[in-house]
């Protein structure tokens, strides 16, 4: 693109060219004698060109780049924060499985004979009466399956993560409520449930970095 005289007018010199060998050469083709109109030629689109619009379009491209620029860092520091929050919720779910793996040891131990003091043992049959867990435990672990399944499937499984969440949060809370006003080693199992129920919000709150 080369400018021609004061007027802020440039002439694009290739495309003109152009424009004059293809008529030239469709004229040798079929036979038709003349040179082509330099007024058609310079209406043809591009031929010319305002300074303004050539700076338009150099402000504008300087202007996409400095966005594809930024919305690349930003993709990547998404992505880093994504890995990060990932890996805490890897962790945080095997705080959770070791959570229910003790709680259903506590159970067994309470339900099964191996703790033989009188007063445990009513306060076992007191539990087993009102709060039979073990559904519970079973779901939460299946959840935690799942939500480790869907981290390494990867991609946008956010919404499908806080699900998931919400269903472990619902069984917490059912564990609770089944075991609620009890003392002794029953209370150890409340105890354990409120910290697992502490994990899943820590864990949604992390859900959020994810998409």
């Amino acid at each position: 693109m080369e400018y021609a005289g004061n007027n802020g007018v440039a002439l694009n010199r290739q495309l003109v060219g152009s424009y004059v060998q293809a008529f030239r050469a469709a004229a040798d083709e079929f036979g038709v004698g003349g040179e082509p109109d330099l007024n058609v030629v310079l209406r043809m689109p591009g031929a010319m060109e305002s300074a303004a619009e050539k700076s338009g379009e150099e402000l504008e491209g300087a202007v996409l780049a400095r966005v594809e620029e930024a919305m690349g860092k930003l993709n990547q520091m998404r992505e880093e924060e994504g890995q990060g929050a990932e890996t805490e919720l890897r962790e945080r779910m095997a705080i959770q499985r070791s959570y229910t793996e003790r709680l259903q040891a506590r159970m067994q131990e309470m339900l099964g004979g191996q703790i033989e003091k009188e007063r445990i043992l009513q306060e076992a049959a007191v539990l087993v009466d009102r709060s039979d867990i073990q559904e519970e435990l079973v779901r939460l672990n299946t959840h935690v399956k799942h939500f480790l399944g869907l981290l390494d499937q990867g991609g946008e499984v956010g919404k499908k993560l806080d699900f998931l969440l919400q269903e472990m949060n619902r069984e917490a809370n059912t564990l609770l409520s089944k075991t609620s006003g009890l003392a002794g080693e029953a209370l150890k199992i409340t105890e354990m449930g409120l910290l697992m129920k502490a994990e899943i919000e820590k864990s949604r709150e992390q859900v959020q970095n994810l998409e």
